[in-house]
């Protein structure tokens, strides 16, 4: 039996209407913003529109007031002490937030106006938190809430956009907020529909609705879509919506408690996108489909047969599953601020990320959901300096991303969700790295690689360089201080990659001569190193008895080394250097 509902349809301002069939918000009970909804999310194009929309229907080109139509407003039945917003929350909470503006403006507290009457549920209630926060919160407290709470950025949005304008007119001109406040609550018209359906039908009501209002992102679409592949492939109740609520809530509260953006449910949603395809062997095309996409043609297949390229039959095979996503928030909140083990495997997640294969550095989330019960600290590591090692061999040994390596890194995926032990991924990664050393082909080709011209490539030039330079760090140590040094000195902090010998001398009339005898070698990674960014645009293309005196300051051992007694730096000198940092290199990569 389909699901039934009704619907009616009224004018609504904030307070009065002359209309006989209105409905007056403010005098109609508490107004909620159900679990259901995505958060508040307006930025400040819409706010900013929105007040400039206000304003000029209360001030129009003859300074009079004309009445404003501001939209269609989707609300539940009366449920005893409330409504629901199915569609609205925007414009409604920043209502909200104008007229607690305009209150404190206004300055007669008889007529305040309360701020009780909306409150939202999302987010477990996470959200009703900071909107609570930025209403009580004075304008210096707003400043400091504003990079992790919408409603006080916005808040704070309101108040410079009501300043501005003041500061454009003269006293006699200037906002009368009384007047302002009464134009917003009696003159602004919403058509509101309310809507009697249960909750399976009122979500489908608001995907319909949003679908052709603002964008959804991919982490709304799924939370309605997910509760609905929950309730008919499972038959989990309506409360489910609660615990898939608790999934995002997790994130919201794991980002406040930080004080920081650790993670955010569309992240989340990519990570197990890549679980589910490597988990059930679904074709390696999807891989590469966006994260919004994927679970649109995932769940219109599964929930509705409807034909999905790139699917095939084994989509009958998947289960989603909460407690995947729960487990998988928790894996990637604590990863945010892992440090290595040692300086090594630390630095070895930064140079996935720099290579030609950065988007794969979610291996590493990977493999520890699908061995965590199997997973020591020690094989962890091992996982991570190898997987690296891999990206990094492919990502000099080519100019580009290339198929061979996508492939083997998706067939590394698949055996984490097949084979029992993660030593079996180890091997796979170790038998990789061996093929650049053994298939002579490849082996000849890298080491051309690394000691032929680097510096036009800038991809090749970091990775080479980076490299080259922790290893003459003490990247096996353990001590936390020293990783988190290491970290800094060779991903964070701005860095160039220096010419020694500079490409462009000092001395005009040598440069040619420079040029001639130098050859390749110029650019080679004999005469390259990396030095930081100040100090390399400090120094020019000074002469190097002038440079060594900015080397020996250098956080760098590898520019260091460089200092001794003599005056120049010769053409042989970058060749035998080339040589044992080429040496340096290999035998770190085969061990």
């Amino acid at each position: 039996m389909k699901e039934q509902f009704q619907i009616n349809a009224y004018t609504a301002t904030l307070t009065r209407s002359t209309n006989k069939n209105g409905m007056h918000i403010l005098d109609n009970g508490n107004w909620e913003i159900p679990i259901y909804q995505r958060a508040y999310s307006w930025n400040d194009i819409e706010v900013l529109r929105f007040m400039r929309d206000l304003k000029d229907g209360y001030q129009d080109e003859n300074n009079n007031s004309v009445p404003m139509f501001i939209g269609t407003m989707q609300v539940s039945e009366n449920k005893g002490s409330y409504r629901e917003v199915i569609d609205g929350q925007q414009r409604l909470t920043t209502f909200l937030l104008l007229l607690d503006v305009i209150n404190d403006r206004a300055g007669e507290e008889d007529l305040r106006i309360a701020t009780d009457w909306l409150t939202t549920k999302v987010n477990q209630g996470e959200a009703q938190k900071d909107l609570e926060r930025a209403i009580a919160a004075e304008i210096t407290e707003l400043e400091q809430l504003a990079p992790l709470n919408k409603y006080a950025q916005n808040r704070l949005l309101i108040e410079t956009f009501l300043d501005e304008e003041n500061e454009k007119t003269n006293e006699d001109q200037s906002l009368d907020f009384i007047d302002f406040r009464n134009y917003i609550t009696t003159q602004v018209y919403f058509i509101c529909i309310e809507t009697k359906a249960t909750l399976s039908k009122t979500l489908q009501i608001f995907e319909s609705i949003n679908a052709t209002g603002m964008d959804l992102n991919g982490g709304d679409l799924f939370k309605v879509s997910f509760y609905e592949y929950l309730r008919i492939k499972q038959n989990a109740d309506e409360n489910v919506f609660n615990d898939i609520s608790e999934l995002y809530a997790k994130i919201e509260r794991a980002n406040k408690d930080a004080n920081k953006h650790v993670t955010n449910i569309n992240d989340v949603l990519e990570i197990y996108k890549n679980v589910l395809i490597s988990k059930y062997n679904l074709p390696n095309s999807l891989y590469f489909l966006g994260t919004a996409t994927f679970y649109e043609r995932l769940f219109d297949k599964i929930l509705n047969d409807v034909s999905s390229d790139g699917f095939s039959d084994k989509i009958n095979e998947v289960e989603l599953s909460i407690n995947d996503l729960n487990k998988l928030i928790e894996i990637r909140i604590k990863w945010h601020d892992t440090i290595g083990v040692s300086a090594e495997e630390d630095l070895s997640y930064y140079f996935i990320r720099w290579s030609r294969y950065s988007r794969y550095w979610i291996s590493i989330l990977l493999y520890k959901f699908a061995f965590s019960e199997n997973l020591t600290a020690k094989i962890q590591t091992e996982f991570i300096i190898k997987f690296n090692k891999v990206v990094w061999l492919y990502s000099v040994s080519y100019a580009k991303a290339i198929n061979e390596c996508h492939s083997f890194i998706r067939s590394v995926l698949k055996q984490m969700f097949i084979a029992d032990d993660p030593q079996a991924i180890i091997d796979l990664l170790d038998k990789r790295i061996d093929l650049f050393k053994v298939n002579s082909e490849k082996n000849s080709h890298l080491i051309n690689k690394i000691s032929g011209v680097i510096a036009h490539n800038g991809k090749h030039k970091n990775l080479i360089c980076r490299l080259s330079a922790m290893l003459d760090e003490d990247f096996l140590s353990t001590d936390k201080n020293k990783i988190k040094r290491l970290r800094n000195n060779l991903f964070v902090i701005p860095i160039d990659i220096e010419h020694i010998q500079s490409y462009h001398d000092s001395n005009n009339e040598l440069r040619e001569d420079v040029w001639e005898e130098w050859g390749v070698e110029l650019n080679s990674l004999g005469n390259l190193v990396v030095l930081e960014s100040d100090k390399n645009r400090s120094l020019g293309n000074k002469p190097f008895l002038i440079k060594k005196v900015v080397y020996k300051e250098s956080v760098y051992e590898s520019v260091r080394q460089l200092i001794n007694d003599d005056e120049l730096w010769t053409l042989e000198d970058a060749k035998t250097r080339k040589e044992t940092k080429v040496k340096s290199l290999l035998d770190y990569m085969f061990n």
